[in-house]
């Protein structure tokens, strides 16, 4: 699943440099943060509530190509931590799920909605 969405996401929205964008890390500066979450506020009218784990592969991949078009570096680095498994994969609905979010990611982009 994770080598698919990788070779996905490299052609049809970029970061072929990243290989986990979902890591649940990510950090910003102050004004970076202010920026690339104002940006995906107004892109998406507000934010929806969230509950659990519901924010799909999609969000962080948004995430951070927002950041890269607003001048922001984008750069992985090694993080040590413990992982403790809180759910499930669905291999299914979750693959479904990533590959829309690639292709409205993609939409967005060629409509210009992140410039």
């Amino acid at each position: 699943m994770a080598g698919g969405m990788i070779m996905l996401r490299s052609l049809l929205v970029g970061f072929p440099e990243i290989q986990d964008t979902q890591c649940g890390f990510k950090l910003f500066s102050k004004k970076a943060a202010r920026d690339v979450f104002e940006k995906i506020r107004e892109i998406h009218h507000g934010f929806k509530s969230i509950h659990g784990s519901s924010v799909t592969a999609g969000f962080d991949i948004e995430l951070l190509y927002v950041g890269k078009k607003l001048g922001y570096r984008v750069k992985e680095v090694p993080v040590d931590w413990l992982y403790v498994e809180t759910r499930r994969v669905s291999p299914i609905k979750d693959s479904i799920e990533g590959l829309f979010d690639l292709i409205r990611i993609k939409k967005n982009i060629i409509k210009g909605v992140y410039n």
